[in-house]
């Protein structure tokens, strides 16, 4: 009697320990899964504006392609961490010598929202070649309010340049970083602007130098200003345009060719004054906003010339139609239609009827 009670105790532990086992099991499989499911979905073609020709292999194997033939492997560089490859989100941005140095480096960001500690950070990895092997160069974090990546790199003196954007402001604006060698840092260059799309690179002063056009979001004045030009100073980056502090501030801008010469100008929606949200509920401005379009010269940017824009009591969320070259007029678009004329240095605005 004592044996079979025995047994059957014996029998009930087995049967325990083969439930837990089977729960642990399913836990570590549904963990397995989740993370398989959350996994990243990596382009393999490089992102990034002027990286070399590359690919990223579904094994996480990045080589130099022939453009050509890209789903060949010309030079196996290395293979990215399981880190990179399970994470929420994470792009390739591609090869590129930055440092000039013959060997190009390898650019992945990853953002991992679920994991973060001590706040929500892109990180960007940089993969370089030393000693006839390519491992982690850097691990710098970008802060950030969630995810939109980009990546720009171009060759111009004093030397290479690569300029990574990430989401940092508002509901979906973001800001730009550049990847400063010298103290291993990603730097925040577009200051208080919360750039809406993408920033154009343009050399607009021909000295074979970029400068960055940010398009910012002037459109909810969550930005001050609401775009800007940055220039290349031999340090970093700096502001060039808005050249003046206050007001008015710009609420909209676009670079285009007004005069037809080829050359971008820039023209900009700016506003005097605020809004008075309590005085002025049908959306007027408490002095009427104006059209300016400022000259690249070789003294810098010149106020070509400026106009008031009819009552904003119609005019709500501007933009500037593309202007083709030798068409010297300007459509704003508003819930009314407004042309600008342009004639040497003067303008005039008025809506249509």
């Amino acid at each position: 009697m004592r044996e079979t009670n025995y047994y059957k105790k014996w029998e009930h532990e087995i049967g325990c320990q083969r439930m837990l086992f089977l729960f642990f099991a399913l836990m570590a499989l549904s963990f397995f899964s989740v993370r398989i499911l959350n996994a990243a979905i990596i382009d393999p073609a490089p992102s990034g504006k002027g990286s070399l020709p590359a690919r990223l292999f579904s094994n996480g194997t990045v080589c130099l392609v022939d453009p050509d033939k890209p789903s060949f492997c010309r030079t196996r560089l290395l293979k990215l961490p399981q880190t990179v490859k399970k994470a929420h989100s994470a792009t390739f941005y591609g090869v590129f010598d930055v440092d000039s140095d013959g060997s190009p480096e390898v650019f992945v960001d990853y953002w991992s929202p679920i994991h973060r500690k001590g706040g929500d950070n892109v990180v960007l990895l940089v993969y370089k070649k030393i000693l006839g092997k390519y491992s982690q160069y850097l691990r710098l974090k970008a802060p950030s309010l969630g995810y939109n990546p980009g990546a720009w790199f171009f060759t111009e003196p004093p030397h290479p340049k690569a300029v990574f954007m990430t989401r940092s402001g508002g509901s979906s604006g973001s800001g730009l970083f550049y990847l400063n060698l010298k103290t291993k840092s990603l730097d925040l260059i577009s200051g208080p602007i919360i750039l809406e799309g993408h920033p154009e690179f343009l050399d607009m002063n021909g000295d074979g130098i970029a400068e960055i056009f940010l398009p910012g979001r002037g459109r909810d004045r969550t930005s001050k200003p609401g775009a800007a030009i940055l220039r290349w100073n031999d340090q970093g980056y700096q502001m060039w345009w808005p050249n003046w502090t206050g007001t008015p501030n710009v609420i909209y801008a676009t670079a285009v060719d007004v005069d037809g010469d080829q050359k971008k100008e820039v023209v900009a929606v700016l506003e005097p004054e605020g809004l008075d949200i309590d005085r002025n509920g049908d959306g007027k401005t408490a002095s009427l906003r104006e059209l300016a379009v400022w000259k690249v010269t070789t003294e810098g940017m010149v106020l070509l010339s400026r106009s008031n824009l009819p009552d904003a009591k119609f005019l709500s969320e501007p933009t500037i139609g593309r202007v083709p070259p030798f068409h010297p007029h300007i459509e704003l678009k508003y819930i009314r239609r407004v042309r600008c004329a342009v004639q040497g240095n003067k303008m005039a605005c008025g809506e249509d009827k």
